[in-house]
């Protein structure tokens, strides 16, 4: 449970506080008087009802939000991914070439080299055996 939704919780359990107060507050300040104290019983009721439904809404669309989100954050990198491969296949054996010296130098300066012809080594070896 995040920090927002225990905030939301304990705000909504003191707006409960609050009201069910009021209601106490009618029956002791404004006599005791059946019809104006079931009223202040059933708005009491409404209002806690409405309030905690407001809040179960607002979670819920949180939450689906937050999922939303995460899939956002996954869908892309598995989208680059599958389109890399679809456009390496396109290549011919020379423009493969020509792109690996390419990735090659431009990694050199960060040392990266070994690690890329490992990385390439790997690729291709999986291409085979797939």
């Amino acid at each position: 449970m995040n920090r927002h939704r225990v905030n939301s919780v304990v705000s909504g359990v003191v707006g409960t506080v609050f009201i069910w107060v009021a209601v106490l507050m009618v029956r002791y300040i404004g006599g005791a008087t059946a019809p104006m104290f079931n009223f202040a019983l059933l708005i009491g009721f409404l209002a806690t009802v409405g309030l905690w439904l407001s809040w179960a809404v607002m979670a819920f669309q949180q939450s689906g939000t937050e999922q939303w989100h995460e899939k956002a954050k996954r869908s892309p990198a598995e989208d680059d991914a599958r389109l890399s491969r679809m456009l390496l296949q396109m290549l011919d054996e020379d423009e493969r070439r020509t792109l690996r010296q390419r990735l090659r130098d431009e990694l050199r300066a960060d040392g990266q080299a070994i690690s890329l012809d490992e990385l390439v080594a790997r690729g291709e070896q999986a291409g085979r055996d797939s």
